[in-house]
This record gives C-alpha cells, sequence and structure tokens, in this order.
C-alpha cells in the first residue's frame, strides 16, 4: 500500500486564508476542536500498531497544523528495518484514517458552523 489516505474539501485554501486572518481565539478553539476530532482517529491507530509494541503505539498523536488535521508517529526503528515507518503507516495509520473519514468530514463541518456562526 503506497500513498497516503486524503479526505478533501472543496473551498479548503480559502478556509485557510480566513482562519489565518480570524482572531487567535478562533484559531485556537478551532486547533483544539480538530484534535478532539483527530482523539478517536489516533486511538484506533494506536491499537492497530499495538502488535508492534507500545514504544510504538504510545507515539501516535493527532496534530493540526492550519486547517489540516494529521496523525503523527514518532517511533524509532533503531534501524533493525529500514522500512519501518511505511510499515506502520500502511498497517496502522492509512487503515485508522479511512475508517473514520466520514466522522472526520462531519466534525470538520460542525466545528466551521459553530465557529463562523
Amino acid at each position: 500500500m503506497s500513498g497516503a489516505a486524503r479526505v478533501e474539501v472543496k473551498g479548503l485554501r480559502e478556509f485557510q486564508r480566513d482562519m489565518r486572518r480570524a482572531s487567535k481565539d478562533v484559531a485556537k478553539e478551532f486547533t483544539k476542536t480538530m484534535v478532539e476530532l483527530g482523539a478517536p482517529i489516533a486511538a484506533d491507530a494506536r491499537s492497530r500498531a499495538d502488535r508492534y509494541g507500545s514504544a510504538v503505539s504510545n507515539k501516535i498523536r493527532p496534530r493540526v497544523k492550519g486547517a489540516s488535521l494529521f496523525l503523527e508517529s514518532r517511533a524509532r526503528s533503531k534501524g533493525i528495518r529500514p522500512d519501518f515507518g511505511a510499515l506502520v503507516m500502511g498497517q496502522a495509520l492509512i487503515p485508522a484514517v479511512e475508517g473514520h473519514a466520514d466522522e472526520v468530514v462531519d466534525g470538520f463541518s460542525k466545528a466551521v458552523d459553530e465557529l463562523w456562526n
């Protein structure tokens, strides 16, 4: 499995521009909401990555940059397996994102509606 799972949002660039112009409080609230949206996805990814040890699964976290939500794994392979990052991505991160794509889209829509209305 190559590539990454994506959820595309129409009008994302305009939204990102508006977020940059918004007050810091609105941006902080949006970031907090996006991290909360990513928490169940990260939990699912951690449970899928448990077979590689707790050193891997405990390092998976949701992150927000701008209007983008993504999962990050800071686990290191210690040189034993050069394809370790791709393995964790293919076996844990991508399936978790694909399994929760509808929830993210719905949650994103609700978050935008609550913040701008």
